[in-house]
Protein backbone atom coordinates (compact mmCIF):
# COMPACT_ATOMS: atom_id res chain seq x y z
CA UNK A 1 0.00 0.00 0.00
CA UNK A 2 1.08 3.62 -0.43
CA UNK A 3 2.51 5.18 2.48
CA UNK A 4 1.48 8.90 1.79
CA UNK A 5 -2.23 9.94 1.29
CA UNK A 6 -2.86 11.64 -2.31
CA UNK A 7 -3.86 14.72 -2.69
CA UNK A 8 -7.93 14.99 -2.65
CA UNK A 9 -9.49 15.45 -5.74
CA UNK A 10 -12.43 17.26 -4.69
CA UNK A 11 -13.23 19.50 -1.17
CA UNK A 12 -15.94 18.12 1.26
CA UNK A 13 -19.19 17.60 -0.20
CA UNK A 14 -22.05 18.64 1.70
CA UNK A 15 -24.79 15.91 2.46
CA UNK A 16 -27.39 16.97 -0.26
CA UNK A 17 -24.42 16.74 -2.94
CA UNK A 18 -23.88 13.70 -1.46
CA UNK A 19 -26.67 12.20 -2.28
CA UNK A 20 -27.59 13.60 -5.61
CA UNK A 21 -23.44 12.67 -6.84
CA UNK A 22 -25.49 8.51 -5.20
CA UNK A 23 -28.77 9.29 -7.35
CA UNK A 24 -26.47 10.08 -10.53
CA UNK A 25 -24.79 6.58 -9.91
CA UNK A 26 -28.14 5.32 -10.16
CA UNK A 27 -29.31 7.40 -13.20
CA UNK A 28 -25.92 6.13 -15.09
CA UNK A 29 -27.99 2.43 -14.54
CA UNK A 30 -31.54 3.34 -15.89
CA UNK A 31 -30.47 3.15 -19.59
CA UNK A 32 -29.52 -0.83 -18.90
CA UNK A 33 -32.78 -1.74 -17.10
CA UNK A 34 -34.90 0.27 -19.47
CA UNK A 35 -33.55 -1.58 -22.27
CA UNK A 36 -32.86 -5.00 -20.67
CA UNK A 37 -36.27 -4.94 -19.30
CA UNK A 38 -38.20 -3.14 -22.21
CA UNK A 39 -36.83 -2.85 -25.01
CA UNK A 40 -34.79 -6.48 -24.91
CA UNK A 41 -38.50 -8.47 -25.29
CA UNK A 42 -39.83 -5.97 -27.85
CA UNK A 43 -36.31 -7.12 -29.51
CA UNK A 44 -37.53 -10.98 -28.62
CA UNK A 45 -40.74 -10.58 -30.26
CA UNK A 46 -39.87 -8.45 -33.72
CA UNK A 47 -36.88 -10.78 -34.79
CA UNK A 48 -37.02 -14.78 -35.66
CA UNK A 49 -36.05 -16.74 -32.56
CA UNK A 50 -32.60 -17.66 -34.49
CA UNK A 51 -31.98 -14.10 -34.93
CA UNK A 52 -32.91 -13.11 -31.21
CA UNK A 53 -30.80 -16.27 -30.49
CA UNK A 54 -27.63 -14.33 -32.41
CA UNK A 55 -28.28 -11.11 -30.90
CA UNK A 56 -28.26 -12.65 -27.13
CA UNK A 57 -25.25 -14.31 -28.19
CA UNK A 58 -23.89 -10.96 -29.46
CA UNK A 59 -24.76 -8.97 -26.06
CA UNK A 60 -23.38 -11.89 -24.24
CA UNK A 61 -19.92 -11.54 -25.99
CA UNK A 62 -20.21 -7.81 -25.31
CA UNK A 63 -20.44 -8.27 -21.80
CA UNK A 64 -17.60 -10.55 -21.63
CA UNK A 65 -15.53 -8.69 -23.26
CA UNK A 66 -16.39 -5.41 -21.76
CA UNK A 67 -14.78 -7.43 -18.33
CA UNK A 68 -12.13 -8.66 -20.49
CA UNK A 69 -9.94 -5.56 -21.13
CA UNK A 70 -6.58 -6.84 -19.64
CA UNK A 71 -7.20 -5.13 -16.35
CA UNK A 72 -6.87 -1.78 -17.89
CA UNK A 73 -9.63 -0.35 -16.58
CA UNK A 74 -9.31 -1.35 -12.84
CA UNK A 75 -5.61 -0.10 -12.86
CA UNK A 76 -7.01 3.35 -14.37
CA UNK A 77 -9.76 3.88 -11.61
CA UNK A 78 -7.17 3.57 -9.02
CA UNK A 79 -4.58 5.44 -10.46
CA UNK A 80 -7.14 8.36 -10.92
CA UNK A 81 -8.51 7.99 -7.67
CA UNK A 82 -5.42 7.96 -5.65
CA UNK A 83 -3.39 10.12 -7.49
CA UNK A 84 -2.21 13.63 -6.46
CA UNK A 85 -4.42 16.33 -8.83
CA UNK A 86 -1.76 18.01 -10.10
CA UNK A 87 0.62 14.97 -10.51
CA UNK A 88 -0.71 13.69 -14.62
CA UNK A 89 -0.46 10.26 -13.30
CA UNK A 90 -4.01 9.81 -13.95
CA UNK A 91 -3.43 11.35 -17.44
CA UNK A 92 -0.57 9.19 -18.14
CA UNK A 93 -2.54 5.96 -17.43
CA UNK A 94 -5.64 6.90 -18.82
CA UNK A 95 -4.21 7.52 -22.58
CA UNK A 96 -1.28 4.61 -22.55
CA UNK A 97 -4.60 2.02 -21.42
CA UNK A 98 -6.36 3.00 -24.69
CA UNK A 99 -2.94 2.55 -26.70
CA UNK A 100 -2.44 -0.42 -24.73
CA UNK A 101 -5.95 -1.89 -25.46
CA UNK A 102 -6.23 -0.48 -29.35
CA UNK A 103 -3.14 -2.28 -29.98
CA UNK A 104 -4.25 -5.60 -28.23
CA UNK A 105 -7.19 -5.58 -30.16
CA UNK A 106 -5.84 -5.75 -33.68
CA UNK A 107 -4.97 -9.76 -33.83
CA UNK A 108 -8.18 -10.18 -32.07
CA UNK A 109 -9.97 -8.29 -34.88
CA UNK A 110 -7.71 -10.28 -37.30
CA UNK A 111 -8.56 -13.64 -36.28
CA UNK A 112 -12.18 -13.28 -35.77
CA UNK A 113 -12.74 -12.15 -39.41
CA UNK A 114 -10.71 -14.94 -40.20
CA UNK A 115 -13.08 -17.26 -38.51
CA UNK A 116 -15.51 -15.54 -40.19
CA UNK A 117 -14.38 -15.68 -43.71
CA UNK A 118 -14.05 -19.52 -42.87
CA UNK A 119 -17.76 -19.75 -41.32
CA UNK A 120 -16.54 -20.47 -38.40
CA UNK A 121 -18.67 -18.21 -36.58
CA UNK A 122 -22.48 -17.72 -36.50
CA UNK A 123 -21.80 -14.07 -37.89
CA UNK A 124 -21.00 -13.17 -42.11
CA UNK A 125 -18.05 -11.16 -42.59
CA UNK A 126 -19.85 -7.90 -42.07
CA UNK A 127 -21.74 -8.56 -39.14
CA UNK A 128 -18.28 -9.45 -37.39
CA UNK A 129 -16.38 -6.58 -38.53
CA UNK A 130 -19.59 -4.57 -37.19
CA UNK A 131 -19.09 -6.42 -33.57
CA UNK A 132 -15.60 -6.31 -33.53
CA UNK A 133 -15.98 -2.32 -33.89
CA UNK A 134 -18.57 -2.02 -31.42
CA UNK A 135 -16.66 -4.13 -28.84
CA UNK A 136 -13.57 -2.04 -29.03
CA UNK A 137 -15.40 1.20 -28.79
CA UNK A 138 -17.20 0.34 -25.79
CA UNK A 139 -14.08 -1.07 -23.71
CA UNK A 140 -12.72 2.03 -24.30
CA UNK A 141 -15.39 3.89 -23.60
CA UNK A 142 -15.95 1.92 -20.40
CA UNK A 143 -11.97 2.71 -19.36
CA UNK A 144 -13.07 6.35 -19.73
CA UNK A 145 -15.74 6.11 -17.99
CA UNK A 146 -13.72 4.67 -15.15
CA UNK A 147 -11.32 7.38 -14.92
CA UNK A 148 -14.73 9.98 -14.73
CA UNK A 149 -15.81 8.15 -11.61
CA UNK A 150 -12.46 7.85 -10.52
CA UNK A 151 -12.50 11.47 -10.48
CA UNK A 152 -15.70 11.97 -9.27
CA UNK A 153 -17.47 13.32 -12.15
CA UNK A 154 -20.32 11.48 -11.21
CA UNK A 155 -22.87 13.92 -13.54
CA UNK A 156 -21.14 13.80 -16.81
CA UNK A 157 -19.90 10.40 -16.79
CA UNK A 158 -23.97 9.14 -15.71
CA UNK A 159 -25.37 11.29 -18.38
CA UNK A 160 -22.66 10.41 -20.87
CA UNK A 161 -23.31 6.70 -19.90
CA UNK A 162 -27.35 6.38 -19.99
CA UNK A 163 -27.32 8.68 -23.07
CA UNK A 164 -25.17 6.11 -24.97
CA UNK A 165 -27.12 3.21 -23.47
CA UNK A 166 -30.54 4.06 -24.16
CA UNK A 167 -30.01 5.70 -27.89
CA UNK A 168 -28.51 2.33 -28.28
CA UNK A 169 -31.34 0.28 -27.87
CA UNK A 170 -34.23 2.81 -28.91
CA UNK A 171 -32.37 3.43 -32.49
CA UNK A 172 -31.38 -0.51 -32.75
CA UNK A 173 -35.79 -1.20 -32.17
CA UNK A 174 -36.41 1.70 -33.84
CA UNK A 175 -33.96 0.96 -37.01
CA UNK A 176 -35.53 -2.73 -36.71
CA UNK A 177 -38.89 -1.85 -36.77
CA UNK A 178 -38.84 0.60 -39.93
CA UNK A 179 -35.75 -1.43 -41.70
CA UNK A 180 -35.94 -4.80 -41.02
CA UNK A 181 -35.63 -7.07 -38.20
CA UNK A 182 -32.02 -8.06 -38.92
CA UNK A 183 -28.94 -8.96 -37.33
CA UNK A 184 -27.03 -6.53 -39.30
CA UNK A 185 -29.52 -3.92 -39.05
CA UNK A 186 -29.13 -4.36 -35.60
CA UNK A 187 -25.46 -4.65 -35.96
CA UNK A 188 -24.97 -1.12 -37.44
CA UNK A 189 -26.84 0.86 -35.02
CA UNK A 190 -24.80 -0.32 -32.38
CA UNK A 191 -21.62 0.06 -33.77
CA UNK A 192 -22.84 4.08 -35.02
CA UNK A 193 -23.59 4.65 -31.25
CA UNK A 194 -20.93 3.33 -29.62
CA UNK A 195 -18.98 5.57 -31.82
CA UNK A 196 -20.57 8.62 -30.65
CA UNK A 197 -20.25 7.68 -26.97
CA UNK A 198 -16.95 6.97 -27.03
CA UNK A 199 -16.13 10.05 -29.13
CA UNK A 200 -17.90 12.30 -26.04
CA UNK A 201 -16.51 9.93 -23.51
CA UNK A 202 -13.01 10.54 -24.65
CA UNK A 203 -13.34 14.58 -24.73
CA UNK A 204 -14.46 14.56 -21.16
CA UNK A 205 -11.84 12.61 -20.00
CA UNK A 206 -9.41 14.87 -21.90
CA UNK A 207 -11.03 18.04 -19.80
CA UNK A 208 -10.91 16.62 -16.58
CA UNK A 209 -7.57 14.83 -16.17
CA UNK A 210 -5.67 17.77 -18.22
CA UNK A 211 -6.56 20.52 -15.63
CA UNK A 212 -3.74 21.58 -13.81
CA UNK A 213 -1.09 19.98 -15.25
CA UNK A 214 1.87 21.00 -17.00
CA UNK A 215 2.23 20.39 -21.11
CA UNK A 216 4.94 18.11 -20.36
CA UNK A 217 2.81 15.43 -18.99
CA UNK A 218 0.46 15.67 -22.21
CA UNK A 219 3.15 13.78 -24.04
CA UNK A 220 1.96 11.01 -25.99
CA UNK A 221 2.99 7.43 -24.47
CA UNK A 222 4.97 5.05 -25.92
CA UNK A 223 5.98 1.08 -25.65
CA UNK A 224 7.57 1.03 -22.66
CA UNK A 225 4.95 3.19 -20.89
CA UNK A 226 2.51 0.20 -22.51
CA UNK A 227 4.39 -2.79 -21.96
CA UNK A 228 5.02 -1.19 -17.96
CA UNK A 229 1.60 -0.56 -17.54
CA UNK A 230 0.21 -3.60 -18.78
CA UNK A 231 2.87 -5.61 -16.50
CA UNK A 232 1.13 -3.89 -13.32
CA UNK A 233 -2.25 -5.16 -15.24
CA UNK A 234 -0.75 -8.62 -15.66
CA UNK A 235 -2.94 -10.41 -12.20
CA UNK A 236 -5.65 -7.73 -12.85
CA UNK A 237 -5.86 -8.78 -16.45
CA UNK A 238 -6.05 -12.88 -15.36
CA UNK A 239 -8.86 -11.58 -12.67
CA UNK A 240 -11.14 -9.51 -15.44
CA UNK A 241 -10.41 -12.36 -17.97
CA UNK A 242 -11.82 -14.90 -15.61
CA UNK A 243 -14.40 -12.54 -14.23
CA UNK A 244 -15.67 -12.43 -17.75
CA UNK A 245 -15.84 -15.88 -18.64
CA UNK A 246 -17.57 -17.30 -15.67
CA UNK A 247 -20.49 -14.36 -16.04
CA UNK A 248 -20.53 -15.17 -20.00
CA UNK A 249 -18.95 -18.00 -20.61
CA UNK A 250 -22.25 -20.24 -19.14
CA UNK A 251 -24.26 -18.89 -22.13
CA UNK A 252 -21.68 -19.39 -24.50
CA UNK A 253 -21.48 -23.47 -22.88
CA UNK A 254 -25.21 -23.80 -23.08
CA UNK A 255 -25.33 -22.62 -27.11
CA UNK A 256 -22.44 -25.32 -27.40
CA UNK A 257 -24.08 -27.69 -26.45
CA UNK A 258 -28.09 -27.17 -27.04
CA UNK A 259 -28.51 -23.89 -29.08
CA UNK A 260 -28.89 -20.30 -28.78
CA UNK A 261 -32.69 -21.26 -28.97
CA UNK A 262 -32.04 -22.66 -25.61
CA UNK A 263 -29.81 -20.72 -24.18
CA UNK A 264 -32.48 -17.76 -24.29
CA UNK A 265 -34.59 -18.83 -21.14
CA UNK A 266 -31.02 -19.04 -19.21
CA UNK A 267 -30.04 -15.55 -20.53
CA UNK A 268 -33.54 -13.59 -19.56
CA UNK A 269 -32.85 -15.11 -16.34
CA UNK A 270 -29.76 -14.55 -15.32
CA UNK A 271 -30.21 -10.10 -16.88
CA UNK A 272 -32.67 -10.04 -14.10
CA UNK A 273 -30.91 -11.54 -11.16
CA UNK A 274 -28.10 -9.63 -11.98
CA UNK A 275 -29.74 -6.33 -11.41
CA UNK A 276 -28.96 -6.55 -7.77
CA UNK A 277 -25.83 -6.25 -8.50
CA UNK A 278 -25.64 -4.34 -11.73
CA UNK A 279 -28.35 -2.13 -11.14
CA UNK A 280 -28.79 -1.58 -7.49
CA UNK A 281 -25.00 -2.30 -6.15
CA UNK A 282 -22.94 -1.45 -8.76
CA UNK A 283 -23.66 2.64 -8.30
CA UNK A 284 -22.94 2.15 -4.76
CA UNK A 285 -19.93 0.31 -5.15
CA UNK A 286 -18.60 3.16 -7.71
CA UNK A 287 -19.65 6.21 -5.73
CA UNK A 288 -17.84 4.74 -2.36
CA UNK A 289 -14.58 3.15 -4.34
CA UNK A 290 -12.95 6.51 -4.80
CA UNK A 291 -12.92 7.98 -1.40
CA UNK A 292 -12.29 3.85 0.25
CA UNK A 293 -9.42 3.63 -2.34
CA UNK A 294 -8.03 6.64 -0.97
CA UNK A 295 -8.99 5.87 2.53
CA UNK A 296 -7.12 1.83 2.60
CA UNK A 297 -4.35 2.85 0.27
CA UNK A 298 -2.94 5.90 2.46
CA UNK A 299 -3.71 3.25 5.78
CA UNK A 300 -6.18 5.74 7.28
CA UNK A 301 -8.18 2.93 9.20
CA UNK A 302 -10.61 5.43 10.78
CA UNK A 303 -11.30 6.57 7.56
CA UNK A 304 -11.80 3.28 6.07
CA UNK A 305 -14.09 1.79 8.30
CA UNK A 306 -16.15 5.26 8.07
CA UNK A 307 -16.48 4.51 4.35
CA UNK A 308 -17.05 1.06 4.10
CA UNK A 309 -19.37 1.20 7.18
CA UNK A 310 -21.46 3.59 5.13
CA UNK A 311 -21.17 1.80 1.78
CA UNK A 312 -22.09 -1.53 3.60
CA UNK A 313 -25.64 0.32 4.80
CA UNK A 314 -26.33 1.68 1.35
CA UNK A 315 -26.38 -1.95 -0.02
CA UNK A 316 -28.03 -3.12 2.59
CA UNK A 317 -30.57 -0.50 1.72
CA UNK A 318 -30.37 -1.05 -1.90
CA UNK A 319 -29.82 -4.66 -2.51
CA UNK A 320 -32.12 -6.48 0.63
CA UNK A 321 -35.61 -5.40 0.00
CA UNK A 322 -35.93 -5.60 -3.63
CA UNK A 323 -34.14 -8.88 -3.80
CA UNK A 324 -36.57 -9.84 -1.22
CA UNK A 325 -39.75 -8.73 -3.31
CA UNK A 326 -38.13 -10.08 -6.65
CA UNK A 327 -37.54 -13.91 -5.39
CA UNK A 328 -41.24 -13.58 -3.74
CA UNK A 329 -43.15 -12.30 -6.73
CA UNK A 330 -41.11 -13.79 -8.94
CA UNK A 331 -43.74 -15.80 -11.17
CA UNK A 332 -46.06 -12.36 -11.80
CA UNK A 333 -42.76 -9.78 -11.89
CA UNK A 334 -41.92 -12.67 -14.65
CA UNK A 335 -45.14 -12.85 -16.27
CA UNK A 336 -45.20 -9.08 -16.72
CA UNK A 337 -41.90 -8.36 -17.90
CA UNK A 338 -41.93 -11.18 -20.22
CA UNK A 339 -46.30 -10.61 -21.34
CA UNK A 340 -46.71 -14.06 -21.85
CA UNK A 341 -43.87 -15.49 -23.52
CA UNK A 342 -43.54 -19.40 -23.59
CA UNK A 343 -40.16 -19.23 -21.62
CA UNK A 344 -41.89 -16.98 -18.40
CA UNK A 345 -41.65 -20.19 -16.29
CA UNK A 346 -38.63 -21.39 -17.08
CA UNK A 347 -37.12 -18.15 -16.24
CA UNK A 348 -39.04 -18.17 -12.55
CA UNK A 349 -37.68 -21.24 -12.19
CA UNK A 350 -34.22 -20.20 -12.87
CA UNK A 351 -34.63 -16.85 -11.11
CA UNK A 352 -35.49 -18.69 -7.85
CA UNK A 353 -32.48 -20.33 -7.52
CA UNK A 354 -29.77 -17.71 -9.12
CA UNK A 355 -31.41 -15.31 -6.93
CA UNK A 356 -29.99 -15.49 -3.73
CA UNK A 357 -26.71 -16.34 -4.12
CA UNK A 358 -26.11 -13.58 -6.48
CA UNK A 359 -27.26 -11.25 -3.69
CA UNK A 360 -24.91 -11.87 -1.55
CA UNK A 361 -22.58 -11.50 -4.33
CA UNK A 362 -23.44 -8.12 -4.08
CA UNK A 363 -21.88 -7.66 -0.55
CA UNK A 364 -18.49 -8.75 -2.55
CA UNK A 365 -17.97 -5.08 -3.79
CA UNK A 366 -16.67 -4.44 -0.24
CA UNK A 367 -13.85 -6.69 0.25
CA UNK A 368 -13.04 -6.63 -3.77
CA UNK A 369 -12.60 -2.37 -2.94
CA UNK A 370 -10.50 -3.27 0.24
CA UNK A 371 -7.78 -5.66 -1.88
CA UNK A 372 -7.82 -3.38 -4.82
CA UNK A 373 -7.04 -0.32 -2.42
CA UNK A 374 -4.05 -2.66 -0.56
CA UNK A 375 -2.76 -3.65 -3.93
CA UNK A 376 -3.71 -7.50 -3.51
CA UNK A 377 -3.86 -8.28 -7.30
CA UNK A 378 -2.02 -11.79 -6.95
CA UNK A 379 -4.74 -13.07 -4.89
CA UNK A 380 -7.80 -12.37 -6.82
CA UNK A 381 -6.03 -13.58 -10.14
CA UNK A 382 -5.60 -16.77 -8.23
CA UNK A 383 -9.31 -17.04 -6.41
CA UNK A 384 -10.89 -15.95 -9.50
CA UNK A 385 -8.88 -18.03 -11.72
CA UNK A 386 -9.90 -21.35 -9.22
CA UNK A 387 -13.39 -20.33 -9.31
CA UNK A 388 -13.48 -19.69 -12.84
CA UNK A 389 -12.59 -23.43 -13.80
CA UNK A 390 -14.69 -25.10 -11.50
CA UNK A 391 -17.51 -23.25 -12.37
CA UNK A 392 -17.29 -23.61 -15.95
CA UNK A 393 -16.28 -27.20 -15.82
CA UNK A 394 -19.43 -27.98 -13.40
CA UNK A 395 -21.50 -25.79 -16.33
CA UNK A 396 -20.10 -28.16 -18.87
CA UNK A 397 -20.61 -30.84 -17.25
CA UNK A 398 -24.39 -30.02 -16.20
CA UNK A 399 -25.05 -28.50 -19.96
CA UNK A 400 -24.11 -32.00 -21.94
CA UNK A 401 -26.48 -33.37 -19.69
CA UNK A 402 -29.53 -30.56 -20.76
CA UNK A 403 -29.17 -29.71 -16.75
CA UNK A 404 -30.27 -26.02 -16.86
CA UNK A 405 -31.06 -25.92 -13.36
CA UNK A 406 -28.02 -27.23 -12.11
CA UNK A 407 -26.17 -24.63 -13.56
CA UNK A 408 -27.92 -22.22 -11.98
CA UNK A 409 -27.21 -23.72 -9.11
CA UNK A 410 -23.51 -23.69 -9.97
CA UNK A 411 -23.75 -20.34 -9.99
CA UNK A 412 -25.27 -19.24 -7.10
CA UNK A 413 -22.83 -20.83 -5.47
CA UNK A 414 -20.44 -19.52 -7.44
CA UNK A 415 -21.16 -15.41 -6.55
CA UNK A 416 -21.83 -16.90 -2.32
CA UNK A 417 -18.49 -18.58 -2.00
CA UNK A 418 -16.21 -15.78 -4.18
CA UNK A 419 -17.81 -13.10 -1.41
CA UNK A 420 -16.66 -14.84 1.63
CA UNK A 421 -13.17 -16.27 0.49
CA UNK A 422 -12.35 -12.60 -0.73
CA UNK A 423 -13.76 -11.63 2.89
CA UNK A 424 -11.32 -13.96 4.63
CA UNK A 425 -8.63 -12.98 2.34
CA UNK A 426 -9.12 -9.49 4.02
CA UNK A 427 -9.54 -10.47 6.98
CA UNK A 428 -5.92 -12.35 6.46
CA UNK A 429 -4.45 -9.66 5.54
CA UNK A 430 -5.68 -7.17 8.03
CA UNK A 431 -4.80 -9.39 10.83
CA UNK A 432 -1.27 -9.59 9.70
CA UNK A 433 -1.08 -5.90 9.62
CA UNK A 434 -2.82 -5.31 13.16
CA UNK A 435 -5.90 -3.65 11.62
CA UNK A 436 -9.71 -4.53 12.30
CA UNK A 437 -11.25 -3.12 9.35
CA UNK A 438 -12.08 -6.48 7.75
CA UNK A 439 -13.11 -7.86 11.47
CA UNK A 440 -15.86 -4.80 11.63
CA UNK A 441 -17.46 -4.26 8.35
CA UNK A 442 -17.93 -8.58 8.28
CA UNK A 443 -19.12 -8.98 11.16
CA UNK A 444 -21.96 -6.60 10.45
CA UNK A 445 -22.45 -7.87 7.15
CA UNK A 446 -22.89 -11.35 8.49
CA UNK A 447 -25.75 -10.40 10.86
CA UNK A 448 -27.73 -8.16 8.27
CA UNK A 449 -27.25 -10.94 5.91
CA UNK A 450 -28.58 -14.36 7.75
CA UNK A 451 -31.32 -11.45 9.69
CA UNK A 452 -32.54 -10.67 5.90
CA UNK A 453 -32.22 -14.57 5.16
CA UNK A 454 -34.77 -15.75 7.99
CA UNK A 455 -37.12 -12.57 7.61
CA UNK A 456 -37.67 -13.60 3.65
CA UNK A 457 -37.95 -17.41 4.27
CA UNK A 458 -40.91 -17.11 7.28
CA UNK A 459 -42.22 -14.29 4.65
CA UNK A 460 -42.28 -17.39 1.57
CA UNK A 461 -43.65 -19.57 3.91
CA UNK A 462 -46.43 -17.53 5.52
CA UNK A 463 -47.57 -15.78 2.01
Amino acid sequence: MTSSPATPIRGPRSRLWRLVDLGMMYFSKSGAVVVNLLILPQLQRLMSPEEFGLVALFLTVQALLLVFDLGLSLIVGRDVAIAETASGRALRTWRTAELALSAAYIPFLLGALVLAALNLLPFNLGSTALAMLTFLLLTLQNIGYSALIARRDFAVAAGILVTGTMLRGILSFVALLVIAPRLEVFLAVQAGCSLLQYVVTRFRCGYVLERGISSRAIRPPGLPAVTALLWRARSLAVFGIAGALVLQGDKLIISAFSSPLAMAPFYLATTLCLVPISSLAGPVASYFQPAALRAIASRSEAEAVQQLRRMLCALTLVTILPTAILWLLRGPIIELWLVGSPNATLVAGYTAILLPGVCIGAFGFIPYIALLGRGDYGFQARMSGTTTVLTLAMTALMAYQGNIAAICWVYAVYHASSTILSWLRWYYLDRQDGYRIAGQIGTLATVIIACAAVVIGIAAVLF
